[in-house]
């Protein structure tokens, strides 16, 4: 069966895999100490206006919180997480509309430092995925 890559249409997603290193017969106590690693880590390429916190949103977890934005995780099954960051939900018109439009530069600087501790890749339609690199600025004009 292959793997199908969780993609939230409301938000920009990469896919970490932190328990690839581990053998298959690693037991639960060890997937849990990699998974609380990979958590850890994620959350120390937030900044400091980022608040951690853990609550479900569907199927994925929201990890942490800011003015504008809420991260998320999903574990496919596979070991895989796919990590999103998206608008919050409750936002006002006007802070609505500041979060869409700052929403993939936000979560590409947040991917950025996340490379730094974990290896990305992004979805490439429904089953395919590829290296992540950081998207070159554009400049206006």
């Amino acid at each position: 069966m292959r793997e199908r890559n969780h993609i939230d249409p409301h938000g920009v997603t990469v896919i970490a895999a932190p328990l690839a290193s581990l053998p298959e017969r690693a037991g639960d106590a060890e997937r849990l100490a990699v998974w609380a690693d990979y958590e850890a880590r994620l959350l120390s390429a937030l900044g400091h206006e980022w608040t951690p916190t853990r609550r479900a949103k569907g199927p994925a977890t929201v990890l942490a919180v800011h003015r504008l934005f809420e991260l998320t995780s999903f574990e496919d099954g596979y070991g895989r997480a796919h990590v999103t960051v998206a608008a919050r939900q409750d936002l006002r018109s006007v802070e609505a509309k500041l979060a869409a439009a700052s929403l993939t530069a936000s979560a590409e600087l947040i991917f950025e430092r996340l490379a730094l501790r974990l290896s990305l890749r992004i979805p490439k339609g429904p089953f395919e995925t590829a290296p992540w690199r950081r998207e070159p600025q554009r400049r206006a004009g």
